[in-house]
């Protein structure tokens, strides 16, 4: 989908209330969340529909897939066949026309998720886009751009990222392990 700005549908809204029964036991400090409506959105169900305590960040928007957002990746594999192959051996650095580059998103969302796990501590909720968490998660844990796509990301997916005294981090999968092709 991209930057479309679409609002949950009836299956998005059943994976935020099944994360909103998941995380009904946790103290939760603070949510951050992509500006978009879909994950706006799954951010008010999981706090319970309160507006307060959710904050917006702009950088945590998913890639811009310019002249290629919201058309499924086949379509744009026999559409545009030699710029598809182009981004397979160029993930970093090629971009859809009018679009951004995996290294540019990289370049947005890498300081915001520093910043936030140097600024707040607690329980934090990162509420985001395959895109961006796949950004995330392949830098700390020192995934190649290359690997991005064997992150897993299905929808409602959550990963607990733990910061150790070293200044590292532990991964651990939580929920939504795929069991079926169900890329986005």
């Amino acid at each position: 989908m991209g930057i479309t700005d679409l609002p949950l549908v009836r299956e998005g809204i059943d994976q935020a209330e099944a994360l909103m029964e998941f995380f009904q036991n946790i103290a939760i400090d603070f949510i951050f969340t992509s500006p978009l409506k879909r994950c706006r959105q799954t951010a008010e169900i999981i706090s319970g529909c309160s507006r307060n305590g959710i904050i917006e960040v702009q950088e945590f928007k998913e890639i811009n897939l310019g002249l290629w957002e919201n058309k499924p990746m086949q379509m744009i594999k026999g559409s545009y066949p030699d710029a598809y192959e182009e981004r397979g051996k160029h993930l970093l650095t090629f971009q859809p026309p009018r679009g951004e580059s995996f290294g540019q998103l990289a370049e947005r969302v890498l300081p915001a998720f520093e910043r936030i796990v140097k600024q707040y501590t607690g329980n934090i909720i990162i509420i985001g886009h395959a895109g961006v968490n796949r950004t995330i998660l392949s830098k700390i844990q020192g995934i190649s751009i290359h690997d991005f796509f064997l992150i897993e990301q299905p929808y409602g997916s959550v990963y607990e990222i733990r910061c150790t005294e070293d200044s590292g981090y532990q991964v651990e999968q939580l929920t939504g392990r795929r069991n079926n092709s169900d890329e986005s």
